[in-house]
């Protein structure tokens, strides 16, 4: 047992467990022969290891928490101190509310909050004290530092702009993680006899309280090198470039790919964490790194691993200096991600490189009608043109505090609907991942994948509308309707008002758009085209109806017909000239084999995430008539065409009898 464990081990102990969880180990007790789960048992929380429990031991495993920790109302820490006094916890908790946290790891950090599957990587469970981003070594938490550091990033920056309140936040945090991790190790224990022992039940909360106080003789030491010139930084970063790519030294390259540009992944397994969860592979040379990327914030990271992935530390295996080598290489090639590509480039580009033109990037930010995600630049009109885009938008449309519909109107929406759906959007902390004015800028909208949606581009991408519409309000209901919002807008009426407010955020930053590059394409607004602009809008959204794909389902006299139905669907999905779907989704919807390479981009050059349809949840849903629709329209923003023009409506549905016999053989075998 656990608890059984000299406290001289429970560093050793931690470190197992945690491995345990990189590596998806089930770890063995002590001199137990029965294999029982580790407190860090994959994807499971502390109510799923409690009811696994007989009832009068899981009520003693609570009592006993409860009196080490207190509880939310009134936290302690055994042995207290300042580091968790008792006014910081107050005030950490009332921050992780206000700042509304639990709506992705929930109120007691248990990562099940009503927002967490849409959030990838999978909000963090602090229950189990596996953070990724550290300075200590792999089997330890973080330290406090770690914590404020992290909520310095720009997705958490705005949220929480104050030092002090960030300090709060983190104490809480570590409160809800020791917590949450002394009941998985009391509920280890298994047994009311060893419950009863105090020694066992002390031993086990003194080395979960102990583990979070000595964080800071486990931080990783890191000396960085000086350079002294360009030429000794080129050569650590090639050396570190070796590194990367050898299969004795880093080997780096088998999750990551060559130069770790994510293009060329040979070990699969990369892609899936601890939990069994399909997890984004970062092209370290252009992408975000969530842990930062200062020098000592990669060396730490090589260095301590990523809990829950394949990544689990270099120490052991390379020299520090190793690791600064692959430091300069990751700071090289996100310097000039072309920079091993081009054997004579030089360290850097001339000094009197001309920068691009504004119209350049301009025009840029107006291609298509799947423009990039963000909010349209405006500020690249001059002043006047600005002003005057502005002021015919908000004569349409008016604004967020007197939102409007055009003169013509759309028929299905009503002005005091969308007023109390901008009441809905403001209370359901909508903007957090979609902004305040639907562009898919929100503080949060860096940690959501997919990306949160750009209201205003136009791409929908769950809808009964053909490619090229837009949704019914029917759709956005229907998406509201979903788990993952279904408790933050249980009301029917609510989600009708959200979904009216959603669609004229759409219409009016369509609006925008189309007027902006008028003015800039015309160097001026012209009024008659002004006029056209917002017109068009309006038409499109009141014809959306018109497009809406209905199809009659077959009726399947007997199972046999309907196996009939599955097998035939099935030889489309490997059909390279039909449907073809096993290049982006892998041989039989497993998403292991996925051979078309796009289908990791979206049209927006970001990587997102291929469903393994037999077993993941599908966010459009999975009835009959939405299978039938995501096939015959597409997904907008994907690789993923629409198949309505290419297949025959019965070849449509036969596709979706064979995507529903996969996952109800999934089901069936408990995937």
């Amino acid at each position: 047992m656990i608890g059984r464990w000299s406290m001289s081990s429970s560093a050793w102990a931690a470190a197992a467990l945690v491995a345990g969880l990189a590596l998806g180990v089930t770890l063995a007790s002590g001199d137990d022969e029965e294999e029982r789960p580790p407190p860090f048992s994959a994807g499971s929380t502390v109510d799923e290891d409690l009811a696994e429990l007989e009832a009068p031991v899981r009520e003693r495993v609570r009592a006993e928490v409860k009196g080490a920790f207190g509880e939310p109302k009134a936290p302690k820490v055994p042995g207290g101190g300042e580091a968790f006094a008792p006014e910081l916890l107050a005030r950490g908790r009332a921050a992780y509310g206000t700042r509304r946290c639990a709506d992705c790891h929930g109120p007691m950090g248990f990562a099940d909050g009503p927002k967490a599957a849409l959030v990838k990587p999978r909000p963090r469970d602090f229950s189990s004290s596996a953070f990724r981003y550290r300075s200590t070594r792999f089997g330890h938490p973080p330290m406090r530092s770690d914590l404020e550091r992290f909520l310095e990033r720009p997705h958490f920056a705005e949220a929480v702009p104050d030092a002090p309140e960030r300090a709060a936040l983190a104490a809480w945090v570590s409160w809800l993680s020791m917590r949450g991790w002394a009941t998985k190790l009391l509920a280890l224990l298994g047994s009311e006899d060893d419950l009863e022992d105090e020694l066992l039940v002390a031993t086990d909360v003194e080395f979960v309280v102990e583990m979070w106080r000595d964080a800071k003789s486990e931080v990783i030491a890191a000396e960085p090198p000086i350079y002294p010139d360009a030429g000794a930084r080129r050569a650590a970063a090639l050396r570190g470039r070796a590194s990367f790519n050898s299969n004795e030294k880093g080997n780096c390259r088998s999750c990551h790919g060559t130069d770790g540009r994510a293009r060329d992944i040979a070990d699969d397994s990369a892609r899936i964490d601890a939990w069994g969860r399909t997890i984004e592979i970062r092209d370290l040379a252009t992408m975000p790194l969530g842990g930062g990327d200062r020098p000592i914030d990669l060396y730490w990271r090589i260095s301590g691993g990523l809990y829950g992935t394949k990544m689990v530390g270099t120490i052991g295996y390379l020299e520090p200096s190793e690791n600064w080598d692959l430091v300069a290489f990751l700071e090289a090639l996100r310097a000039d991600p072309e920079a091993f590509e081009r054997p004579d480039a030089p360290e850097t580009a001339p000094k009197d490189a001309p920068d691009p033109a504004p119209e350049d990037t301009f025009a840029e930010l107006l291609r298509g009608p799947f423009a990039p995600f963000g909010p349209f630049d405006l500020t690249k009109l001059p002043d006047a043109d600005r002003a005057a885009v502005l002021a015919r938008a908000t004569k349409a449309l008016g604004d967020l505090d007197a939102p409007r519909l055009p003169a013509k109107g759309v028929p299905s929406l009503d002005p005091a609907l969308i007023a109390r759906g901008r009441e809905a959007y403001a209370a359901g902390s909508c903007a957090d991942c979609h902004g305040s004015e639907g562009f898919g800028n929100g503080y949060k909208a860096a940690i959501v994948k997919p990306r949160p949606r750009d209201f205003t581009s136009g791409a929908f991408r769950y809808r009964s509308t053909a490619i090229g519409g837009r949704p019914v309000p029917a759709d956005i209901d229907r998406f509201l309707s979903r788990p993952h919002f279904a408790e933050a807008v249980a009301d029917a009426e609510e989600r009708a008002a959200l979904g009216a407010f959603v669609a004229w955020l759409a219409m009016r930053g369509e609006t925008l758009r189309g007027l902006a590059r008028s003015a800039f394409e015309d160097e001026e607004l012209d009024p008659d085209v002004a006029d056209d602009v917002v017109a068009d809008v309006a038409e499109i959204w009141t014809r959306a109806a018109d497009g809406v794909v209905t199809a009659e389902p077959p009726t399947y006299a007997s199972d046999g017909e309907r196996a009939a139905a599955a097998a035939r669907g099935r030889a489309l999905f490997h059909d390279a000239a039909k449907g073809s779907c096993q290049g982006c989704h892998g041989t039989d919807g497993a998403a292991t084999d996925v051979s078309n390479e796009k289908a990791w981009v979206d049209e927006w050059g970001r990587p997102v995430e291929v469903r393994a349809i037999a077993t993941m949840p599908l966010g459009g849903g999975e009835e009959p008539l939405e299978l039938y629709r995501r096939i015959a329209i597409g997904l907008s923003g994907t690789s993923m065409p629409g198949y309505g023009r290419g297949l025959e409506p019965a070849e449509i549905w036969d596709l979706v009898a064979y995507i529903q016999a996969l996952r109800a053989g999934a089901k069936k075998d408990g995937r």
